[in-house]
């Protein structure tokens, strides 16, 4: 097929070079192809030139020219303007020795810790191992641990074996004596020697090398293996990838004309046959098409030749191509980014090449609220609104934080285990729908009392939990749903209910609003009223648990819990209370307890609970009885936890301006806040682990008066209520 076309058509842009032979003028230049003659290797071709002026050449041959892919005339490399500097020949550059064993990569940072400060090595094996840093001073005067004394002992073999198989010296050059009595300079110091090691790198003399040896028990120091987290060469560091996507050379070699025409013809072979070949055919094949390459003639060889000329010109762009495909869709497979680049290389080669980078790693996916300034601003408000008491001043409080969550009667897990020579066989769920996986909204209260500060420590309350349901009547009678032989459908099992019966129904949450008798809701309000208030009530009355304490109720902002009779009643029985009511900015699920911590735990062990009661799908009184379980056996120290990871949380939120990318780090950049270190559990809540004690900024009614985070131009925000306390 390739001999019976022309090897370029009209239009295509090629790279034609010079030929100024007896008879011809032609130089070299870029151009179109205006018109071609013949047919594969025999094409001859007609190329206007873009520069210097246009002309028109004729009679071309494929050996004379190279196509050029339109990336590369794109792609300009701008020419930075620099001070004129003298010249000088520059050496050249010497490429870096990635070091694959432990003497090595000691060899290399003692090369490279001339002007590191003395203890370095000590200083930077605590910090991988995770144990208290110290100071310059204490790193050579703190007395040696025991996973200090191992680790020295194990550099020192390491490096002494090093030396032997070299030829080097294990001390270096020492000072000598003048016959006038001075001392004659030593020169430039070795760092590649037990001296520097002991001396400089952990900041001891050499005489402690020699009594370590002699007081470690040989048979313990050799069981000691030297911990690589020094020497380990870091994953980023840059070395000679010999990748034919990066190297001009190893393209080269790799892509002969010899071998773009075997490939060529393994794939006409599987086009032709598409029935899939084992890796012995697909090697036979090849071999065959190779051998076909020393029968072909000079003119097809050539026109092989100027497709790889083509082929390699592409290369600059392929790197760039793969970047691209990579930022657009970070889950696209390796094939199709071969795809992509027009199969320039192999799928494996490109996975090859981006793998070898120290940086690269795998992520799963997240979804973050899009936060536009406003938003931004009100994060930042609230946060400092929640560190500072609402700005209520030092006192004893009762923070509660309410919201809903729905609650699955089957949640499929990963990592579940099998093994037939245990009879522990895999488990399947069986469902006639996606639909009858049922599930129940729960709305859960949750408290902590404190004074002062969270950060001194409280109490952890479960104030309530409640399923999102209302009752409704029965419009006729009712019987239970059956299966036919079919699997349809049938209303034809025993009565269930008659018309004119009460039942309850799971339905949706509202702010006040009880809905009709068909479709009835199930208000917030009325919960408050009759559950919630009484509770807590009976909390901070006189001769309660919490006397005296003053509530700050908090929730989202909801669609339900912004209704405007909802938030009128919130904010007029709080008032009247001396309580405060104080919604949460918008999407800032991190900063409510239930949300962030509650619930995540809740879930998992719903899950656990649910998967005790046999291996199928639970009704919805089943979902709620393991719910209600899970909750009655929730410790209060996970609440008061909880409540403080929001503390911590809000000054995080500060710190970034109110940004929430913050939420996808690890670690301590993200949702660890180093709670642990701090506190420790009690029967009811958390506690301090040393004696510190904080406390609030002074009450301020003009900053408690002010809410920016919540929507000030709703009627049920306009009325303003007087501050709580005396000031």
């Amino acid at each position: 097929m390739e001999n019976q076309k022309p090897f370029v058509g009209p239009g295509e842009l090629v790279q034609v070079c010079a030929r100024t032979d007896v008879g011809h003028n032609r130089p070299a230049g870029r151009g179109y192809v205006v018109n071609t003659r013949g047919v594969g290797a025999a094409t001859l071709m007609s190329v206007r030139y873009m520069q210097p002026d246009g002309r028109l050449h004729c009679q071309i041959t494929v050996k004379e020219i190279t196509v050029v892919s339109y990336g590369s005339i794109l792609k300009r490399n701008w020419r930075l303007r620099t001070r004129a500097k003298l010249f000088s020949p520059t050496p050249a550059k010497k490429s870096i020795i990635f070091a694959t064993t432990p003497e090595m990569r000691l060899v290399n940072d003692l090369k490279a810790s001339g002007k590191q400060k003395r203890g370095c090595r000590r200083a930077a094996m605590r910090i991988a191992l995770g144990l208290k840093p110290l100071c310059d001073k204490k790193l050579i005067t703190a007395r040696m641990e025991d996973c200090d004394k191992s680790q020295l002992m194990s550099e020192a073999r390491l490096l002494a074996s090093h030396l032997r198989v070299t030829g080097g010296k294990c001390y270096g050059r020492t000072a000598k004596r003048k016959r006038n009595g001075t001392f004659k300079a030593r020169g430039k110091r070795e760092l590649v020697s037990l001296l520097t090691l002991v001396q400089h790198g952990w900041g001891k003399s050499n005489c402690y090398l020699s009594s370590l040896r002699k007081g470690m028990n040989v048979a313990d120091a050799d069981a000691v293996f030297c911990n690589e987290l020094l020497s380990q060469t870091a994953k980023t560091s840059t070395w000679d990838r010999k990748s034919v996507i990066t190297d001009p050379a190893e393209a080269s070699r790799h892509f002969s004309a010899k071998n773009l025409f075997a490939w060529n013809q393994c794939r006409v072979a599987a086009e032709s046959d598409l029935s899939a070949v084992s890796r012995e055919d697909a090697d036979r094949r090849k071999k065959a098409a190779l051998n076909e390459w020393e029968a072909l003639d000079e003119g097809t060889k050539e026109m092989w030749n100027a497709k790889r000329r083509e082929h390699l010109s592409k290369q600059a762009l392929i790197k760039d191509i793969i970047v691209e495909e990579l930022k657009r869709d970070p889950t696209i497979s390796w094939e199709k980014v071969a795809g992509a680049t027009g199969d320039w290389c192999s799928a494996d080669t490109i996975r090859r090449f981006v793998t070898s980078y120290g940086s690269y790693t795998t992520y799963a996916e997240r979804i973050l609220p899009l936060l536009n300034s406003n938003q931004k601003h009100k994060h930042c408000h609230f946060a400092q609104r929640l560190l500072n008491n609402h700005y209520l001043g030092n006192g004893n409080y009762l923070l509660v934080h309410y919201d809903e969550k729905w609650f699955w009667s089957l949640v499929l897990r990963a990592n579940a285990k099998a093994c037939t020579e245990l009879d522990v066989e895999k488990k399947t769920f069986n469902v006639f729908h996606r639909n009858h996986i049922d599930k129940v909204m729960c709305l859960a209260v949750t408290g902590y009392a404190y004074e002062n500060s969270i950060e001194n420590g409280g109490v952890g309350l479960k104030l309530g939990f409640y399923r999102c349901e209302a009752a409704k009547i029965a419009q006729r009678r009712q019987r239970q749903a059956t299966k036919d032989a079919n699997g349809n459908t049938r209303y034809q099992g025993p009565v269930v209910r008659e018309k004119g019966d009460v039942y309850w129904v799971d339905t949706t949450v509202t702010g006040s609003s009880l809905g009709t008798s068909k479709d009835p809701k199930f208000p917030l309000k009325p919960v408050f009223e009759h559950s919630v208030f009484p509770n807590l009530d009976d909390l901070v009355k006189p001769g309660g648990k919490f006397e005296g304490y003053t509530v700050i109720i908090q929730g989202d902002q909801a669609g339900p819990h912004e209704e405007d009779d909802f938030v009128r009643y919130m904010r007029l029985e709080c008032s009247n209370r001396g309580w405060c009511f104080e919604p949460q900015s918008p999407q800032s699920p991190h900063l409510n307890n239930l949300d962030l911590a509650v619930f995540p735990a809740m879930s998992r062990r719903h899950s656990t609970e649910s998967r005790k009661r046999n291996q199928r799908v639970l009704k919805k009184e089943e979902i709620w009885d393991c719910a209600f379980q899970v909750w009655k056996e929730l410790p209060s120290c996970k609440i008061a936890r909880g409540f403080l990871q929001v503390r911590r949380l809000a000054e995080k939120v500060l710190a970034s301006k109110g940004e929430n990318r913050f939420l996808l780090e690890k670690g301590k950049k993200g949702l660890h806040c180093g709670g642990s270190a701090d506190f420790h559990d009690t029967a009811d809540g958390i506690r301090r682990n040393d004696s510190k004690i904080f406390t609030a900024v002074q009450a301020d009614p003009s900053k408690h008066a002010e809410r920016l985070h919540v929507h000030t131009e709703k009627a049920c925000w306009q009325t303003q209520y007087p501050f709580l306390k005396k000031v």
